[in-house]
């Protein structure tokens, strides 16, 4: 019979594994699709405004409800929200496989923003309760090392997979990863007791009253600047490699994978240093990266070298993982255990809004500068006018977001 010292080894492992396929599959599911976008819009026929709404809308349901299915969770339980949260996520995408039309097509993407949500605000939640406050930088940072995994394998098998079999296909593989990561829930994660017992929650109080604590608010809005930046790499990175360049979704893939894979490798370094170190300290700095290395792309032409855009994704890269588990630890870190899922959930959300805000403002460039005209007929000259024009307003909302976490009062390790 397992003592309860074994037992609790057992659950925070299972959470651990859980909450790192969840956070591997989600991404995939997002880079893959970004490397994939020039394809999609060509085979449906829509501009290149319009085919960024594959990506934009899925943000903006994301974003809607990670906090109401964040409240709910922590009243009823985080556990059945995670698992029909993947679920539906798995359902949608394989539906997006067999979609006729770009209408029919975001409807599915719809669908699979609410079960992002749900996972969104349930999985970082389960992980930051199983493990105890010394542990949480280090289990931060391989969670957000699987993250940065996902989305470097994105990329890579997006793009041979896109290429060897059509865009389709990648839906198949990220339908295969969700199956995956459900059946780990439901196999090491019962539902049992709920988290808590079932009180009445005010979703705006609780809100609110988060909001009160100067941290959690300036690291909040630290993530919301940076990823609302740094969202639009690999989506402009994708469509200028292959539409201003001229290289094939695979080989694309591959010189996209530098970042990502910079990411994954150094986030379990950062989330321990951040359990010694000021974790506010370190999420500036890495921010500080990500502006440097998004003012380098502002001068990417039609014959810039590999060496010049592989050297500026690395930086990005370095710069997210100097940032991203610190700040995650810091945001959970400064609430109770009972506010976990709302706090995921907002954390979540500040993520999702800086990117569908960043995607938003990027679709009104391409619009403003390409226009409405077939993904597939742009001019590489405007491919190129619209990265020197894109790239140094996201550099300038990265360095507003470096104003906000160097105004945080935890700059040093108490």
């Amino acid at each position: 019979m397992e003592t309860p010292e074994a037992n609790q080894t057992s659950v925070r492992r299972a959470t651990l594994a859980v909450a790192s396929i969840t956070n591997f599959t989600t991404p995939f599911a997002g880079s893959s699709i970004n490397i994939a976008i020039p394809h999609i819009g060509t085979e449906y026929h829509v501009s290149a405004s319009a085919v960024s709404w594959v990506v934009l809308i899925f943000l903006i349901v994301s974003a809607a409800l990670a906090i109401p299915f964040g409240t709910v969770a922590d009243m009823y339980g985080r556990r059945p929200i995670l698992k029909l949260g993947i679920f539906l996520f798995c359902l949608t995408a394989f539906l997006n496989i067999f979609s006729p039309n770009m209408p029919l097509f975001l409807l599915f993407r719809v669908l699979q923003g609410v079960g992002a949500a749900m996972i969104y605000a349930t999985n970082t939640a389960i992980l930051v309760d199983a493990w105890p406050a010394e542990k949480r930088g280090s289990v931060m940072g391989i969670a957000v090392a699987a993250v940065f995994t996902g989305s470097a394998l994105g990329p890579v098998i997006g793009g041979v997979a896109t290429h060897t079999y059509g865009w389709r296909s990648l839906f198949v593989l990220i339908a295969a990863s969700a199956l995956a990561a459900l059946i780990m829930a439901v196999l090491k994660l019962p539902d049992g007791k709920r988290d808590r017992p079932v009180e009445k929650v005010n979703p705006a109080g609780v809100i609110l009253r988060l909001f009160k604590n100067r941290d959690f608010t300036l690291s909040n809005l630290a993530a919301m600047f940076n990823f609302g930046a740094v969202f639009a790499v690999i989506y402009l990175m994708s469509i200028y490699l292959q539409l201003g360049r001229g290289f094939s979704a695979d080989v694309a893939g591959l010189i996209m994978l530098s970042q990502p894979l910079v990411q994954a490798g150094l986030s379990p370094f950062t989330g321990r240093l951040s359990d010694r170190k000021s974790p506010a300290a370190i999420a500036s700095i890495g921010m500080g990266l990500c502006a440097a290395a998004l003012f380098m792309f502002a001068f990417l032409g039609e014959q810039t070298s590999i060496v010049y855009i592989t050297a500026g994704l690395l930086i990005t890269g370095l710069g997210v993982a100097f940032f991203s588990s610190p700040n995650a630890s810091l945001i959970m870190g400064a609430v109770e255990s009972k506010d976990y899922g709302v706090a995921s959930s907002v954390m979540s959300t500040s993520r999702m809004i800086g990117q569908g805000v960043g995607m938003g403002l990027l679709t009104i460039i391409i619009n403003a500068v390409i226009g409405d005209v077939p993904i597939a007929e742009v001019a590489p000259a405007d491919i190129v006018l619209n990265m020197r024009i894109s790239f140094p307003i996201f550099g300038a909302i990265c360095l507003v977001g470096i104003g906000f976490s160097l105004k945080r009062g935890t700059m040093r390790k108490a």
